[in-house]
């Protein structure tokens, strides 16, 4: 790995301006690496601007079982940026288990999620976000509402959502976009009990309490390639996951209300 030049990796100076900043509460970031070797650094350099914006305690890199030079790759840029803190795990048991770690981690007032693949931009999102001179609420969280997909992802994601709204008896937004705000203060089930696999989104948006919705538009990913998405037949596994995910969610709720 090319380290000639770490000093790329620091930002020189950031301000935070009270009259623009979305909450000057403290806030980790949590991105789960899954064989992202060589689009570390650019996942990084992206989200670091969010100190433009945020009050930003850590980010939370996790090794979420990757095969290839991930973790080596995390643990070089951990030693270049002190506010970096890295979970390593060995073995790859779900998307779900990687956020939920770093879930457990976290320690901050809020807590920004985000995809290593950067295809939704957290900086240009938030910024949209305060440009606007938006405050956020009290116990609020945000979340995104994708736009400008291709026609075959947004109609899976528009079925599926119908679909799982009527297993779970509610009306459900667009819960399984990236970035997201977290109140973590607000959360009203226990993060272990969350799914390992990627019904862990759907898990954080019914646990979630107030929610606000903003729209995001997609980008091309840069570099590396997607672990799931290689066309129609993974997101019939994808779709058929939920769908098995939603009994034990019916429980957790019901056990949480009583």
């Amino acid at each position: 790995m090319n380290n000639s030049n770490p000093k790329t990796l620091i930002p020189k100076h950031h301000t935070h301006d009270t009259r623009s900043v979305i909450s000057s509460k403290t806030v980790d970031v949590i991105i789960p690496f899954y064989n992202e070797s060589g689009n570390i650094i650019n996942a990084h350099e992206n989200v670091v601007r969010l100190e433009n914006i945020f009050n930003i305690k850590n980010y939370i890199y996790i090794n979420n079982g990757s095969k290839d030079r991930t973790f080596e790759e995390l643990k070089w840029l951990e030693q270049k940026y002190v506010k970096i803190k890295i979970i390593n795990i060995k073995e790859n048991i779900g998307y779900g288990n990687g956020f939920k770690k770093g879930f457990e981690l976290s320690k901050s007032d809020l807590i920004i999620t985000n995809h290593a693949d950067q295809q939704f931009d957290a900086f240009q999102f938030f910024s949209a976000i305060s440009d606007d001179s938006f405050k956020l609420s009290e116990g609020c969280s945000i979340f995104p509402l994708r736009k400008g997909r291709p026609l075959i992802a947004a109609l899976f994601t528009a079925i599926l959502r119908c679909t799982l709204s009527v297993k779970l008896g509610t009306k459900l937004n667009d819960f399984n976009g990236q970035p997201k705000l977290i109140d973590a203060a607000s959360l009203t089930l226990p993060i272990n009990d969350f799914p390992n696999n990627f019904s862990f989104d759907l898990m954080l948006y019914i646990a979630s309490g107030k929610k606000q919705f903003f729209p995001i538009f997609e980008q091309p990913r840069k570099l590396g390639e997607s672990s799931w998405n290689h066309g129609i037949v993974s997101k019939f596994y994808l779709f058929k996951s939920y769908l098995k995910s939603t009994k034990r969610i019916k429980t957790i709720i019901k056990q949480s209300q009583t």
